[in-house]
């Protein structure tokens, strides 16, 4: 199947996720496309797509104004992708490159967000902490003093984490809420008093700052674009309420859920774009490019001395 990618931010990201996957090719698409040889057009937040019935959209951003809201970056955007009218969008948390650090977290501290913060930047001031521009390399703190998920930028939290600062926001706002897992990856404060007395005690903690940018870190490393091209491929599935799970039992209950317990179709006779046994068939043109591929791969090459009638 040949698959079209919008020109755009993290493009060449998905171009090359979906040609890693076997039975699959891109090729960047734009406006003036002709749409016609791809069988799906995928592309991230609002890069532009020409008009086609068969498009799903990566959406990293609560701002998006496309309505193919297919898969999404944090839970959060979950409940604006059905009232969008997607049916069973599914989030995949936003990949971020890893990045090779020199020294552990220092303590420098940084505000980030469109909305500064001045009461806050005062009030850290009084307390003897100074602020530093957020591309200091001697940052180690970094506050989101953003109140709700529209003014935080997700994007930017996730690369934070990933070069293990520790991310320190409130925990009204949602888009840090869902990547931060407060004490485990990062800190979440009710206000601005507690953010205040989080930053101080984290100055003074080497180990605890160190331990938190190294969980944060190994949070963000646990996702793939190879991820996201797969749920962006995938027919009829349910969204989850929470990121995907590593371990074995999880997995093995997602499997059999997206699958539907494909193993049975090995004894299944191939023709006509239908598998067939003795009181069910399968049409594989009504499934997601993924799963027909898998379910033709168990049942191996069609024979047509076996074909169905």
């Amino acid at each position: 199947m040949r698959i079209g990618v919008a020109v755009g931010e993290y493009a060449q990201d998905i171009y090359g996720a979906i040609n890693s996957l076997s039975g699959m090719a891109a090729d960047f698409v734009d406006i003036e496309t002709d749409p016609t040889p791809y069988g799906i057009l995928v592309a991230v937040d609002d890069a532009p797509l020409p008009p086609a019935k068969n498009v799903r959209r990566y959406v990293t951003k609560q701002d998006t104004d496309a309505e193919e809201w297919a898969v999404v970056a944090s839970r959060n955007l979950l409940c604006e992708a059905v009232a969008r009218g997607n049916q069973y969008p599914i989030a995949v948390a936003l990949p971020t490159p890893a990045y090779h650090l020199s020294q552990p977290a220092p303590s420098g501290v940084a505000i980030v967000g469109p909305d500064l913060g001045e009461q806050l930047t005062a009030a850290l001031r009084a307390v003897k902490i100074e602020l530093l521009h957020f591309e200091n390399e001697d940052v180690g703190i970094v506050i989101d003093p953003s109140t709700s998920s529209r003014q935080s930028n997700l994007k930017l939290i996730r690369q934070c984490m990933s070069k293990e600062r520790v991310i320190v926001a409130m925990q009204s706002n949602s888009t840090a809420s869902d990547n931060i897992q407060n004490n485990s990856t990062g800190r979440l404060a009710s206000g601005p008093e507690e953010i205040i007395q989080i930053v101080r005690d984290l100055v003074h903690d080497d180990y605890e700052r160190q331990r938190l940018g190294f969980e944060a870190k190994k949070f963000v490393a646990s996702t793939s674009w190879s991820r996201v091209v797969r749920a962006l491929l995938l027919g009829g599935r349910k969204g989850l309420p929470e990121f995907e799970l590593l371990s074995q039992p999880v997995a093995k209950r997602r499997w059999d859920a997206r699958l539907g317990h494909a193993h049975k179709w090995q004894t299944a006779k191939y023709g006509n774009g239908q598998l067939r046994l003795p009181e069910e068939h399968l049409d594989l043109g009504e499934l997601g490019p993924l799963r027909a591929m898998n379910l033709k791969k168990i049942i191996g090459e069609p024979d047509p001395r076996k074909a169905a009638p």
